[in-house]
């Protein structure tokens, strides 16, 4: 999703294999803050570390929940920065048209089986207004549907992105 949205203001991954094939480019293409919950990747590159726990749920401060991906570690962390309008790239959670994830395949040496239906029913715990926040799913092709759909030109130029 960085290649997407390099202008975002946060990029989160959670695992030092991510960081370390990605960092280089992250670095030279986006301008986001960079976020993750890995030890290793902090002492490695130039990232912020927050702390995280299993479970569900948005925290309104660290540590953030798993929520068993890093979609939704990501969630709870611009809502711990106090976003209330959250807006998705990249959830498809499941495989399109022979593509692992909605950019593709990961590379070599990054690839996991993802469980889908346990990310999927993660997000579902997720109840928005109940934390005061929109949480909008601007990926095209999804199988998360539990947030409203729009394409990412719609929610960009629907209203501007606001704070608690």
């Amino acid at each position: 999703a960085y290649e997407v949205a390099p202008w975002a203001d946060v990029l989160y991954a959670c695992d030092f294999r991510w960081w370390k094939h990605h960092y280089e480019e992250v670095k030279r293409t986006c301008s986001s803050e960079l976020w993750t919950v890995d030890k290793t990747a902090v002492k490695t590159y130039d990232i912020n570390f927050v702390e995280g726990e299993p479970g569900v749920g948005l925290t309104d401060e660290p540590p953030i929940r798993h929520g068993s991906n890093s979609g939704y570690q990501a969630v709870n962390l611009v809502y711990w920065f106090g976003a209330t309008r959250i807006i998705l790239i990249g959830y498809d959670m499941g495989s399109f048209d022979g593509r692992t994830h909605f950019f593709g395949d990961h590379p070599e040496g990054l690839q996991v089986l993802s469980p889908w239906k346990n990310f999927i029913k993660a997000f579902m715990s997720i109840n928005p207004s109940e934390y005061g926040i929109e949480i909008i799913n601007c990926t095209t092709e999804t199988n998360l549907r539990c947030f409203p759909q729009m394409s990412l030109k719609e929610a960009l130029s629907e209203k501007s992105c606001s704070a608690r």
